[in-house]
């Protein structure tokens, strides 16, 4: 499976790319997480996963749209996949 994917902030620091497409195995963003963590090491598992779930200040995007902590979502070949850092303001 292809998908493209977009960095944000903290995670763009880490992988130093604004964007990339990743062949993986799997069909769901929790494997395509897994796969980057492979490619990127324990500084990127770190801020992107916790305990198999999503920490609190991470969004990830699919197509767009927000899939909140559902890590189970499956994707689709050349769908895009946005990785960035919850921020608030006020």
């Amino acid at each position: 499976m292809l998908a493209k994917v977009r960095y944000f902030g903290k995670f763009r620091s880490v992988t130093e790319k604004l964007e990339e497409t990743i062949n993986f195995s799997g069909r769901t963003v929790k494997d395509l997480l897994d796969k980057l963590c492979k490619i990127y090491g324990e500084r990127f598992q770190k801020i992107v996963i916790n305990d198999n779930k999503l920490p609190p200040d991470v969004i990830i995007l699919v197509n767009g749209k927000s899939i909140g902590d559902n890590l189970r979502l499956v994707l689709k070949d050349g769908d895009t996949v946005s990785i960035m850092p919850f921020v608030s303001g006020g």
